[in-house]
């Protein structure tokens, strides 16, 4: 994903999004598929995969997370060396250099594809609609827009806290892809079949409390929708 940056009057540019973490997909729970990094920090190490062959050719760039123990880490992938085996930039240093069955890829790549909807809700960055997942949306971190990290860790926290990193796949009986997003007191999706809100029980949308209701089925165009007062005003499908 890119963005549009204003640093002047007459001075604007397009820059790719630099995330500080995730998103990801579901950590493995296969036993026996484990990665194996060569070490636990710099460019270029190498990340081994025993028991499958996760990696295609269009993973460079995407992410993967190690969770051998304690705090994740994660890198970047800039070579796909074989169907089992990639090189990495480490970003966030691993715990340990041993192999691990915890662990994510990025849900975003050239193969999977990237978010194709945006916006802002409760002072989050919202994303969605990939190629694989045309259903699904992320959230970023709350109040840090450019990280999509699950979890925190933070003052030895373990468990997810209500600011981190969301995501969520609409369960219906069709697959629709969301065209827009348009937040107000509540977050709505137009997808191709029909319309949904986002809410919660309590006062915000967090990790642990997300309410994803349809209210219609008519079906969105590819348009932006228009919101005036409470309303939402948007173009039906054909």
């Amino acid at each position: 994903p890119h963005k549009l940056e204003r640093r002047g009057n007459t001075t604007w540019s397009l820059v790719e999004v630099a995330f500080a973490d995730g998103p990801y997909l579901d950590e493995n729970t296969v036993s026996g598929q484990t990665l194996d990094p060569s070490a636990v920090s710099g460019n270029g190490i190498t990340i081994t995969a025993v028991g499958h062959s996760p990696f295609v050719d269009g993973d460079v760039g995407r992410l993967i997370r190690l969770r051998p123990s304690g705090e994740p880490g994660y890198a970047i992938i800039t070579e796909v060396v074989s169907p089992e085996q990639v090189r990495a930039d480490v970003k966030r240093v691993f715990a340990n250099a041993n192999a691990t069955g915890n662990w994510s890829l990025g849900a975003w790549s050239a193969d999977r594809g990237h978010p194709s909807a945006v916006s802002f809700f409760e002072q989050r960055l919202v994303w969605a609609n990939t190629r694989a997942q045309p259903q699904s949306f992320w959230m970023s971190q709350s109040g840090d827009l450019e990280n999509m990290r699950p979890d925190s860790f933070e003052g030895g926290a373990t468990e997810v806290q209500d600011d981190d990193g969301l995501d969520f796949t609409i369960a219906a009986d069709q697959v629709n892809a969301i065209r827009w997003m348009s937040p107000g007191r509540q977050l709505i999706l137009g997808t191709s079949g029909g319309e949904w809100s986002v809410t919660s029980d309590g006062p915000v949308v967090t990790p642990l409390d997300i309410q994803v209701r349809r209210e219609s089925t008519n079906g969105s165009a590819n348009i932006l929708p228009v919101r005036i007062s409470s309303i939402v005003l948007f173009v039906q499908r054909a």
